[in-house]
């Protein structure tokens, strides 16, 4: 036991170094800064990407279990836009060691080499710009009530997220178990992920996320009862009764980047939790999985 608290120990002070460090390193440089320091052979394959004259998919680099990267995901599926798909390990992510960037999602269009965007918001509001010329795709962007339920996706329903996946160390700790599909993650790094990374995350809960959301409107009680609260205001207000999706009959960006969000958590008690207490909100989502997928075809 006492051999068993040191290594813990360790891997929680390690943990929470290199977390600190992480965060020192994405200040060193911005998204819109990342950005823009690869013009102009970004718009050059964005303009490939609108013609469909790029040489190859394009890569997300994401974890399953993140919201923002959900987003992009979805996104990225309505439209039916080719790409792959790479699992980083959030622990040390060697995937993205020589990006110059270590925050994740990254979309690189194109192969090995092609121009890497970053930011969730970033890569989508790029993408709606570059899509929006080739396609009658209604997104409602910039429209106030659309604009309202994205930023309540990305500020509210993330955090909301959270605090209820890791509302104890062992709720920490089954939330990294997604990573044990992932072959192309060395075992010894699951292990070290798990150890390190479950404390870390539920102090991130408590200590950052909590004091966020109440600068928000949360007024602390049951994190269940409080995103039930969120999923049924989102049905009342953001859908609406007499709507399939929040766009209407078809999805806009509301739809998706709410949606997406969620897909980090898919599979997850509190997803089907969400559904069986609210029926609207299970309907809703079966039509985004119905719509996304026959896009596919």
């Amino acid at each position: 036991m006492n051999r068993l608290f040191k290594i813990g120990a360790m891997a929680l002070v390690t943990g929470g170094g290199l977390y600190v460090s992480r965060l020192k390193e994405n200040r060193t440089v911005t998204a819109s800064e990342f950005n823009q320091a690869q013009e102009p052979k970004l718009s050059a394959s964005l303009k490939l990407l609108s013609e469909g004259q790029l040489d190859a998919p394009l890569t997300l680099f994401r974890y399953t279990t993140c919201p923002f990267c959900g987003k992009v995901k979805a996104y990225l599926d309505y439209h039916n836009i080719s790409h792959t798909l790479v699992e980083v390990e959030p622990m040390f992510k060697s995937q993205l060691h020589d990006h110059g960037y270590s925050k994740i999602p990254q979309l690189r269009l194109g192969g090995a080499g092609a121009p890497i965007l970053v930011d969730s918001d970033l890569i989508v509001d790029t993408l709606e710009k570059t899509l929006v010329k080739t396609t009658d795709w209604k997104s409602g962007a910039g429209e106030p009530d659309v604009e309202l339920w994205r930023t309540w996706a990305r500020e509210k329903l993330v955090r909301y997220i959270v605090i209820n996946v890791n509302r104890s160390m062992s709720e920490a700790w089954q939330g990294y178990d997604y990573i044990d599909a992932f072959d192309t993650i060395p075992a010894v790094n699951k292990l070290f992920l798990k150890v390190a990374g479950t404390p870390v995350m539920y102090m991130v809960s408590e200590f950052f996320t909590k004091p966020k959301l109440r600068t928000l409107g949360y007024e602390g009680g049951d994190a269940r009862e409080t995103i039930f609260k969120e999923v049924n205001e989102w049905c009342s207000k953001g859908i609406g009764q007499e709507n399939n999706f929040h766009g209407g009959k078809q999805p806009d960006l509301a739809d998706l980047e709410a949606y997406g969000v969620l897909q980090s958590i898919r599979g997850h008690v509190i997803y089907q939790e969400m559904q069986d207490q609210n029926p609207e909100f299970k309907t809703w989502l079966d039509n985004m999985d119905n719509t996304i997928a026959s896009k596919k075809i």
